[in-house]
């Protein structure tokens, strides 16, 4: 089954984010920002597929354990083309192709490989789709089983292929399209669900999660969209100190992972901790900021289920479908 699996993924990914073109034979879909993600749900191993003007990018993050990063290097060092440039020949003059690396570096940022195709690439595709595949099953040790896939755009979630609104051969990662209860009532859950919400937020948009129950709502985790670029802010107001001093409240939020400077962002008295941008595009960081999250609300807010939780955003009308792909209840306010 296995075998078949990859086979059928081999088949399906060159029809991933595939061009539409109007009467005048101008692409109108996909635009900059269509997005299809495919995600090991064991390893959390993530690999992107981006559309940029007429290209879609592939993405791929090294892991950090030493001994799989080099497992994904040798294969993706191993992998070449010759579809790309074509250069004089020495003699004759004529243009031949030139066999280059498939996956190419990305410059200050080490840990990231990308390669791409054109839209218009329909014989290309094939061969970047078996160098993806590869790459999944040899250099990531991943299993068909075990991917799941998430569609988004700037506009937030969305279906990745031209008239269909799932792969055939990846179940999909949305979370009421994968069977979960109506209320999210396990910390598990919640991670995969704000997970997948970070990634599809609308541009412009902001998510914020809090505890009412918990007295005058002291703690606040929020997400938003920052101007001009693919990143989500991921930051943290409480308010009242949650009953604990400055100085311990601070020890413990850096502990888990946050950082305060006293100088700026409310000062002492409404103190906002915060981390570095949250990429959801080509940056798979958000299943750290989803843990991180669960983490403060449990230790620091003392919120023993995420069914204590509500959430609240900027727009009533964009993001109405969280309220069951979070579990959550929305704020009245």
């Amino acid at each position: 089954m296995t075998a078949e699996g990859w086979a059928r993924l081999l088949e399906d990914m060159p029809m991933f984010l595939y061009p539409d073109y109007d009467e005048q034979f101008q692409r109108v879909w996909p635009q900059t920002g269509e997005s299809i993600e495919l995600r090991d749900v064991v390893s959390n191993d993530r690999i992107l597929f981006f559309a940029n003007r007429d290209i879609v990018e592939i993405w791929v993050m090294i892991p950090d354990d030493p001994q799989a990063s080099q497992r994904l290097l040798s294969v993706m060092q191993g992998q070449r083309t010759l579809a790309r440039t074509l250069v004089p020949h020495p003699d004759s003059g004529e243009l031949v192709p030139r066999e280059e690396a498939l996956w190419l570096p990305v410059p200050r940022l080490e840990k990231f490989r990308w390669t791409s195709w054109l839209h218009t690439a329909d014989d290309y595709k094939p061969q970047v789709a078996a160098a993806v595949v590869e790459v999944l099953r040899d250099g990531l040790g991943s299993d068909p089983g075990r991917l799941r896939y998430r569609a988004w755009n700037y506009q937030g979630p969305a279906r990745g292929l031209l008239g269909i609104s799932y792969l055939s051969t990846v179940e999909p990662d949305r979370p009421t399209q994968r069977g979960v209860p109506q209320r999210c009532s396990e910390w598990a859950d919640f991670i995969d669900r704000l997970d997948w919400a970070v990634t599809t937020l609308p541009v412009g948009e902001m998510l914020v999660l809090s505890a009412p129950a918990k007295g005058r709502e002291s703690c606040h985790v929020q997400f938003y969209q920052l101007p001009d670029s693919p990143a989500r802010a991921h930051e943290c107001i409480i308010w009242d100190q949650a009953r604990l001093e400055i100085d311990e409240l601070d020890a413990r939020m850096t502990g888990l992972g946050w950082s305060w400077d006293p100088e700026l962002l409310g000062g002492e008295d409404d103190p906002v901790w915060s981390r570095p941008p949250v990429h959801a595009t080509c940056y798979p960081t958000v299943r750290d900021a989803a843990e991180l999250t669960a983490a403060t609300f449990r230790e620091i807010a003392g919120v023993s289920t995420p069914s204590e939780l509500v959430f609240d955003s900027m727009s009533e009308p964009a993001v109405t479908y969280l309220v069951d792909e979070l579990g959550l209840n929305r704020k009245h306010t």
